[in-house]
């Protein structure tokens, strides 16, 4: 990080290291949960966090590259984990302060467009995640939530209002911030090959997801339905994405239980196989994200 002097960014990796000593002391009873697991299924899980990364970096290139700034896959690969690593130890996605100040400070990026294609990558989560849990509701034969419908609706809504909003001005006639945060939809509704890419790494990270929490549920003893997993992890990442917190597990099946699925009876094991992930998750991001943080906060170097 250039913009800090070396005080500062010593300052930084303590507190850094603080943040993470805290978050481990405060899951210090989850760790001997892994013991009881094959290694093969953490094995698996890992890798599966490793790729979900890959693919959220894949995502930040393309939606960068649209609004015509290079970012080289390994850089977005390493600014994925350390930011991810932030969000993890740090309150209020603290994790995307460091990208949006990353990319000003190092490619000039605004923050303000930067905020834009945040939304765009919600949106489109939103959209593709509601639209195929509706599916594996079809599938299973239930009745749909009326939240996932009302989400639905508002995502759509707000996709739809963005698009009008942004017509007309071009960027350099932008003269109010709302305009330009708009920009950011304007630059990318110019690049249809990225949108469908992104649309299709998007999908691609639901189904990582899926698959990690399905071989966790068989790592505990518990096989699933691959259909109903699926169900259940769209769920639990549409609450993430809509109240910007942890997905809750309990209100997921509450959900789902009042949809006719019976899933907080036939699986008690869900909370077990949700804590897996997260440690999985927790040590991915450990070693890449806190390898990328520890090089950007030790040393001054500038990516062309």
């Amino acid at each position: 990080m250039r913009g800090f002097p070396a005080p500062a960014r010593w300052l930084l990796l303590l507190v850094l290291i603080a943040l993470l000593g805290r978050y481990a002391w405060e899951h210090r009873e989850d760790f001997p949960r892994l013991a009881q697991v094959s290694p093969v299924h953490v094995g698996v899980i890992w890798i599966g966090e490793t790729l979900f990364i890959l693919s959220n970096a894949i995502i930040l290139r393309l939606l960068l590259n649209a609004c015509g700034t290079r970012l080289p896959l390994a850089n977005a690969f390493a600014l994925t984990a350390a930011s991810g690593l932030v969000n993890y130890v740090a309150p209020l996605q603290a994790g995307l302060a460091v990208r949006a100040y990353y990319l000003r400070d190092v490619h000039a990026f605004p923050m303000v467009t930067f905020a834009a294609l945040s939304a765009v990558a919600v949106l489109m989560n939103l959209v593709i995640l509601g639209s195929a849990g509706l599916i594996c509701l079809a599938v299973t034969g239930q009745q749909a939530p009326v939240s996932m419908l009302g989400v639905l609706a508002l995502a759509a809504l707000g996709g739809t209002l963005v698009l009008i909003l942004a017509r007309g001005k071009g960027e350099g006639e932008a003269t109010t911030p709302l305009e330009r945060v708009f920009f950011g939809f304007r630059g990318l509704r110019r690049a249809p090959r990225s949108l469908w890419l992104i649309a299709m790494f998007l999908f691609f990270n639901s189904l990582i997801l899926t698959s990690e929490l399905w071989v966790a549920y068989r790592a505990l003893g518990h096989p699933v339905p691959f259909e109903t997993v699926f169900l259940m992890n769209s769920m639990r990442v549409l609450t993430i994405l809509v109240t910007l917190t942890p997905g809750n597990l309990g209100v997921v099946e509450g959900v789902l239980a009042a949809a006719g699925t019976g899933v907080g009876e036939a699986f008690p094991v869900s909370f077990a196989a949700a804590g897996l992930l997260r440690l999985a998750n927790f040590a991915a991001l450990l070693i890449w994200g806190g390898l990328s943080l520890f090089r950007w906060t030790l040393y001054r170097r500038r990516e062309s």
